[in-house]
């Protein structure tokens, strides 16, 4: 009965192991050795080849990476208007981009502050009669889409690397099972 309760425990144990093991999506460019490395819960965005041999991009928040496919939360976007999950065969994907881990909250925060900041410039100017209410309503709006369009050149969507175009190659690291015994 011992045995059989080891055995039934020691079973569990590598079930859950083998569970929860992840692979990773290694990208190496073939001349400079440069790599990328993707694993779960990276912020990415992909070009891939959609159903109809068009370009499509996605990015989200890899959710897994499981043999040859990547499934991605993709939230809803105005040039996207599919959100949820997105599954993508490894073999379509044509270029990628890795996001740093500080651009969830970084970029959003610099839109409030600019939006803030443009605000607090209009009110100041409306009181003051430095300008009329007209220009400083023009010099708001003005102030507004320079900082945003400023924030979108720092914080790019654009698909930064080519695969196979730019000598990018797509390796997956299968994870290495340790034993339980």
């Amino acid at each position: 009965m011992k045995k059989i309760i080891f055995f039934l425990s020691v079973w569990v144990l590598f079930a859950i192991q083998t569970g929860s093991a992840q692979s990773n999506l290694i990208l190496v460019h073939t001349l400079t050795q440069d790599t990328v490395e993707i694993s779960k819960g990276d912020l990415v965005a992909f070009n891939y080849d959609g159903y109809l041999g068009q370009d499509e991009t996605v990015s989200g928040k890899v959710l897994k990476i499981d043999g040859q496919m990547v499934i991605l939360n993709s939230p809803k976007h105005k040039k996207n208007t599919f959100s949820g999950k997105r599954y993508l065969n490894v073999k379509d994907i044509t270029g990628f981009r890795k996001f740093r881990k500080s651009r969830q909250w970084l970029k959003p925060a610099l839109k409030l502050s600019a939006t803030i900041g443009n605000v607090l410039l209009s009110n100041y100017w409306s009181r003051t009669d430095k300008l009329s209410t007209t220009n400083s309503i023009l010099a708001g709006m003005g102030i507004g889409l320079g900082s945003n369009i400023g924030i979108n050149l720092l914080f790019s969507e654009k698909i930064k690397y080519k695969v196979e175009k730019d000598g990018w190659k797509i390796l997956i690291k299968e994870p290495v099972l340790k034993k339980v015994l």
